[in-house]
Parts: structure tokens; sequence; C-alpha cells
């Protein structure tokens, strides 16, 4: 075989090697780039996602534990009281939409710095809507209470999202005012179950509180919000604290 030959395959082979080399070095950048993005848009929501996790998580404990409820029956109260509870339903929606757009999910649930809170996040969304919790009669599952379809979820946080530059959820005064052209389909069952005797003792109220407690320590990396004791438990907010979850016992 003559040098010159020797010298093509050698220069081939190289060349292979440097366009297999540019190959995976191009593949890693991307997947380094994908994850700095994904870790720069959940801390670029953090703040307002907290806040609304933290406004979710206080008015389901104050519905489950401290009598909230009974406002649907007070004159002058009721409207407020059930426009203020579903508003905070929606205003976490729309964040989750907000964080997660279009095509983010798989992105968050992959990356390492991001993957608890999107598991958190995932759980939420099941819990929501799983049809074997809160049944009236166990052995029907059409009987389930207070149960928010993913579709719902999705649907509702589209609707919520009232801006993109920089994106942002609607006021509550806009809430209210287009509650029922746009809100009511998707709300209206949920809304109708809210009842004051039967909702404190919701099971998925309280595995919902208790996943917002989780999140909220995910979230509040500078514990802006979250206190714990020595041992590592929550005792600030209230809502979160271990004890504020336990489901209570069914009326009979």
């Amino acid at each position: 075989m003559s040098d010159a030959v020797v010298a093509a395959i050698v220069a081939g082979v190289v060349s292979l090697l440097v366009t297999f080399g540019k190959v995976l070095w191009d593949a890693r950048q991307k997947k380094q780039e994908r994850r700095l993005a994904a870790r720069e848009k959940l801390d670029r929501y953090r703040e307002p996602l907290l806040t609304a996790v933290d406004d979710l998580g206080s008015r389901i404990n104050n519905i489950r534990n401290d009598g909230f409820l009974f406002y649907l029956r007070t004159r002058g109260r009721e409207r407020t009281a059930l426009l203020g509870t579903l508003f905070r339903f929606a205003q976490f929606f729309g964040w989750i939409e907000i964080l997660y757009g279009s095509f983010d999910r798989l992105r968050f649930e992959r990356d390492k710095s991001t993957k608890a809170v999107a598991d958190v996040l995932r759980n939420i969304g099941r819990t929501f809507a799983v049809d074997r919790l809160d049944r009236a009669d166990p052995s029907d599952f059409t009987t389930t209470q207070l149960m928010i379809w993913r579709e719902e979820q999705r649907a509702i946080g589209e609707v919520m999202r009232a801006g993109d530059d920089p994106p942002r959820c609607m006021s509550f005064d806009s809430f209210v005012k287009e509650y029922d052209s746009r809100f009511a389909i998707w709300f209206g069952t949920f809304a109708s179950q809210l009842d004051p005797a039967s909702t404190p003792c919701s099971d998925r109220l309280a595995e919902l509180q208790r996943l917002l407690a989780s999140l909220i320590r995910e979230l509040d990396v500078d514990r802006v919000l979250v206190q714990a004791d020595p041992d590592g438990i929550v005792t600030e907010p209230r809502w979160a604290q271990p004890s504020m979850s336990v489901t209570r016992q069914k009326r009979t």
C-alpha cells in the first residue's frame, strides 16, 4: 500500500473522529443549554409560583381546619368567598401553565435541578384528577367529589394567563368579571361540590395540602416563607405544618 493511500485513510479516519466528536460535543452542549434553560425558567417564576402555592395552601387549610366555607352561607359574602377560593386554585394552575408553557414539562421532569419541583407538581396534578378519592359511594367512581381533570386544570391555566411580556396571571377583579363567561365551564362541578359540612373532611384536599407543603419547601430556597424547628419540621407558614394536613374524621 502506498504512502499516499495510507495518508488518505488516516486523514479520513481523523476526519470521521473529528466529526463524531463534534456531534457528541454539540449534543452535550445542547443538553446543558436545555438544563440551564429549565433552571433559569424555574428561578424566573419561582417567586410568583411560591406566592400562589402559599395562597392556595392557606385557603385549603382554612377550608379544612377553620370553617371558611361557612362564608358560603353568610349573606353578602357568599360570592366573594366562592370566587376568592376558585381564584386561588386558578392562580396556581395559571402559574403552572406559565412555568411549563407548551413544551417544557418533560425538560423540567428530567433535569436534576428542577426534577424535585416537577415531581411534586405532577403528584398535585394527579391528586386533583384521580377518581378514587372522596367518593360518595366507594364502589362507584362517578360519585367522586372535588375532582378537576387534567384537561380542566390546563384550560383554567390557559385562561388565567393574561400576557406574554412578561407572562402573568389575571387579577382577581378580572377573574370575577370573566368567571361566568370563561371559567364556569371548567370550575362548575368543582364549585357546586364545595360544602361547609363535607368538604373539610375531604381526603383529596388533605393530600393536596400535604403536597403543597412539600412544594413550598422545594420552592422557598431562600427561606422567605418557610421556617422549621431544629428537627426540620415546618413551623411556618401555619398551613404547612404537618399536623394541619392530617385527615379529618368524616361525620356520620
